[in-house]
């Protein structure tokens, strides 16, 4: 099934006890690992505040409220890996012969442009 092209709609497909996901096919997908599973919401109690912050949110940008959640979600999620990340950074720095191999290997890399154009 991977190689195979799926014609552009939406399948059901079943998913946990109660609930429904569907198989959601843009146009411009051609295999099938390129698809995005799509479930129904599973309902999160929060408070008052963040649900006011969130309707708000929602309505600035023209939003549905579980768009606008989504998106929020991601952020929240690519703000963890970048602290994470510096945070392994950091950890790496106060280690100096670990550092120093980092600083090899980006040289390393850096030869690779090779462009012939000046560093920036």
């Amino acid at each position: 099934m991977l190689g195979r092209a799926l014609k552009v709609g939406q399948r059901r497909w079943p998913h946990r006890m109660g609930s429904t996901c569907h198989l959601v096919v843009d146009d411009l997908d051609v295999l099938p690992p390129a698809y995005k599973l799509v479930c129904m919401a599973e309902t999160v109690r929060i408070d008052p505040a963040s649900h006011a912050a969130l309707a708000e949110i929602a309505r600035a940008k023209h939003l549905p409220l579980t768009e606008a959640l989504a998106l929020a979600v991601e952020s929240y999620r690519r703000e963890m890996l970048i602290l994470a990340m510096d945070a392994d950074y950091a950890a790496l720095r106060e280690a100096p012969a670990a550092w120093a191999e980092e600083q090899a290997e980006r040289a390393a890399w850096d030869t690779t442009s090779a462009d012939g154009l000046a560093d920036e």
